[in-house]
């Protein structure tokens, strides 16, 4: 693979990897790469997994405004150019109103530095979270039923997405939905008889993990995005506040304990398997139910929903498709 040089004004040289040879290696064709030049960066507007993400006009195009996602140490770290190609080619495969889709790609000619350019979109439901004390059920309603719309169409494309949290739900002026940062994404093939659906571990954001990931079992599958999906829920009910809200894997799972209380050979698949609870003795000082610990729920239908979310048998939970489908989303 071709490499540029670039000698700095210490007269000291470095090399950094072509994109466009990157993509000639992965079959990826037909991209062209643009030079930063031809963009004015405006400002920082969030932080993507691997990089800075910034607002920008697009000088070529009469200064449209657009996203560029910076990819931290991408001639440094192979793992890193590896995610990047893993997302470009799942989000090439995707189209789905409420997915995000490339614009476009650029490279810093000077140092080598490497962006996935996006449409841009004002907020995030992170931040319509944290600014409004309360989010209409009508509200609530419509983007859970988009949420599970993007999800029901990746899954159906053996697609985990795999950190499905309010800060990577972008929002249009229209309060479409847009779920972006397919980075930690998995596209998963299995055999017929395979049921092993994904050995590779999980990062999704802690206080939305499922219990499976948090107990490293191997063969969880898409249902932890599901289980997401419900912390979410919770969250724009609860006016931004967690239902599990650990600061680390222990802690999380001692919140999740504490309110689905113990799992047990009845409702985890392969729990006498389960290192973990070789090792440790979990003591739960106070029991609560679900209904108890969500304070502004009070309505069964939406309860019922949430308990087919929460349940430890990650392969019985509840699915995207059906989630689309629950009374409460449809009444």
């Amino acid at each position: 693979m071709e490499s540029d040089e670039e000698e700095f004004d210490n007269g000291e040289c470095f090399y950094y990897t072509k994109l466009s040879d990157v993509f000639e290696k992965n079959n990826i064709l037909g991209e062209v790469v643009q030079n930063t030049d031809d963009f004015i960066f405006i400002e920082e507007v969030g932080h993507g997994t691997y990089g800075e993400v910034h607002m920008v006009k697009k000088v070529k195009d009469n200064n449209k405004i657009s996203v560029l996602k910076e990819v931290y140490a991408f001639n440094t770290d192979s793992n890193i150019v590896k995610n990047l190609i893993n997302e470009i080619t799942i989000l090439k495969s995707l189209s789905h109103p409420n997915i995000i889709k490339i614009e476009g790609f650029a490279q810093n000619f000077s140092d080598g530095s490497v962006y996935i350019e996006y449409e841009y979109y004002p907020y995030t439901l992170q931040d319509i979270i944290s600014l409004e004390k309360e989010i209409s059920e009508g509200t609530i309603k419509s983007y859970t039923y988009q949420l599970f719309d993007a999800l029901s169409y990746i899954h159906s494309k053996g697609i985990f997405h795999r950190d499905v949290t309010p800060s990577n739900i972008l929002l249009s002026p229209s309060d479409k939905i847009i779920l972006t940062d397919f980075n930690m994404s998995k596209y998963v093939q299995c055999g017929e008889n395979d049921d092993v659906r994904c050995q590779t571990p999980c990062l999704t954001t802690l206080q939305y993990r499922a219990p499976e990931v948090l107990l490293d079992i191997p063969d969880y599958n898409e249902s932890i995005d599901i289980w997401a999906v419900g912390c979410i829920i919770v969250e724009m009910i609860n006016e931004g506040e967690p239902l599990f809200n650990g600061t680390s894997d222990l802690e999380q799972l001692k919140n999740i304990f504490t309110i689905l209380g113990l799992p047990n050979e009845g409702n985890l698949p392969g729990y006498n398997d389960i290192l973990f609870f070789q090792y440790f003795s979990v003591e739960i000082q106070e029991f609560k139910s679900l209904k108890k610990s969500l304070k502004k729920i009070n309505d069964e239908i939406i309860l019922d929903l949430l308990n087919q979310i929460f349940t430890y048998n990650y392969k019985e939970r509840l699915k995207a498709i059906e989630g689309k489908i629950h009374p409460y989303l449809s009444r």
